[in-house]
């Protein structure tokens, strides 16, 4: 086309392409160069039919061969686990002669033969591995082909009931979750630490009688490809705490005066970090390890419960006695003169043994009520205290 003369060159005029034995309409341009794909092989004819501004017009014939080269390839397996090794079959066609083959396989290894030798996957960075093949036939035509192989792991979870975190002398029933999703199932070989046994069961229940991090290992392996794989975990053991506590404050053996502000001290054995609840009935609650508590007359029970993180408990508790006399007093008239009397008695006395009313005017009286005192030290006025004491046994 480039080699016309006096063709028109406007108006989308000029030149007049026809492919035989394509179906495509005639192209009519007024360009020399156009682009046009063939989308069958085989001989082809085009024809070129040149016009100028007269309208005058020559043709031209020129005739090719139009090949194609179409990659095409098997693989014994598309789905596996690592490491696996893979065959791959070349089933490409060409309506000429095939002349060479290039295969990239995914892992950074390539061949030229037409049919590779068995390739061994040992590792992915995917879910998916490209395997591509592209040929080339004696015209120079290419053709290629990709496929990609899924990557798989066989994969189980450890499930522990009640949980990871127990105490000295409790069961854990051990259950590794199954994998069937091609097919298959898997077998299990689990390690429950030092001293703690073996198994290949699916379950297993384990007692743990030692505290501290025990490791747990299941090895697991795909029956059908023999894909191996394997998970952890730790069971948390701890010794039960012995609860344990103190005050200076009270006697468990005998009555105490009260009231009293009683501060007690713990003094739990435990080899971890401890949680306090302290509880005296009708006093109140405390999550302090030394709490103080004010306690009145009465018998109280101050009862202590010390945890550990993973749940581990003690108790204990003491009882103590507060005890102590009782009593008010009238005092009668509470205004006088220099010489007046004054009449003081003892009421609703409890637990009352012994008594003693100081009179302030330097006097007293033990152990009568009602008692009268005569006020006539001509130094006292103003407000004199009447205080008393009392005692019990």
């Amino acid at each position: 086309a480039s080699m016309s003369e006096g063709a028109v060159e406007d108006c989308w005029r000029g030149y007049t392409w026809k492919f035989t034995p394509e179906i495509n309409r005639p192209i009519t341009t007024q360009d020399q160069v156009i682009d046009f794909m063939f989308n069958d092989t085989g001989r082809v004819v085009v024809e070129l039919i040149a016009i100028d501004i007269n309208g005058c017009t020559d043709t031209t014939f020129q005739g090719y061969d139009v090949h194609q080269a179409i990659a095409e390839f098997t693989v014994d397996k598309d789905v596996f686990c690592l490491p696996e090794t893979v065959t791959f079959t070349e089933m490409s066609t060409s309506d000429t002669t095939l002349v060479s083959w290039e295969w990239e396989f995914g892992n950074g290894t390539t061949s030229d033969e037409q049919n590779p030798d068995p390739v061994t996957y040992t590792d992915a960075m995917g879910e998916t591995i490209s395997v591509t093949l592209t040929v080339t036939d004696a015209s120079g035509c290419d053709g290629s082909k990709t496929v990609d192989l899924s990557i798989y792991e066989p994969v189980s979870t450890i499930i522990a009931d009640p949980s990871l975190f127990i105490c000295v002398g409790d069961d854990i029933n051990f259950t590794a979750t199954d994998f069937t999703q091609f097919g298959s199932n898997l077998s299990f070989n689990w390690d429950f630490g030092p001293g703690n046994g073996t198994s290949t069961n699916q379950s297993e229940i384990v007692t743990f009688n030692t505290a501290g991090i025990i490791p747990i290992t299941l090895d697991f392996t795909e029956i059908a490809s023999g894909c191996m794989g394997q998970t952890t975990a730790q069971v948390s053991v701890q010794d039960y705490p012995i609860a344990a506590f103190s005050t200076d404050d009270l006697d468990p053996t005998a009555d105490n005066c009260y009231p009293i502000t009683a501060t007690f001290t713990d003094e739990s054995e435990t080899d971890v970090p401890l949680t306090y609840s302290w509880n005296v009935p009708g006093i109140g609650n405390s999550f302090e390890m030394d709490p103080t508590f004010v306690l009145e007359k009465g018998t109280y029970t101050v009862d202590l419960t010390v945890s550990t993180s993973n749940g581990c408990s003690s108790n204990t508790s003491q009882t103590y006695t507060l005890a102590g006399p009782e009593g008010d007093v009238i005092v009668s008239p509470t205004e006088i003169c220099l010489g007046d009397e004054v009449t003081v008695e003892l009421i609703n006395a409890v637990d009352v043994d012994n008594y003693t009313f100081f009179f302030g005017d330097g006097t007293s009286s033990s152990d009568v009520s009602p008692v009268s005192n005569t006020y006539d030290d001509a130094d006292l006025s103003g407000l004199v205290f009447i205080r008393y004491i009392l005692t019990d046994a």
